[in-house]
């Protein structure tokens, strides 16, 4: 996961940082948090 916050002012004066996530619970609970905005009826 990451930041989508594409402001002009954020580009040049930040670090972003996306580890991997390795676990697979961690994947799949991670998954779920994002099921709802990913949803047809969302």
């Amino acid at each position: 996961m990451s930041s989508a916050d594409w402001m002009p002012h954020n580009p040049d004066r930040r670090i972003e940082l996306l580890p991997p996530v390795e676990s697979k619970d961690a994947r799949a609970r991670a998954a779920e948090s994002f099921e709802p905005l990913t949803s047809p009826e969302g």
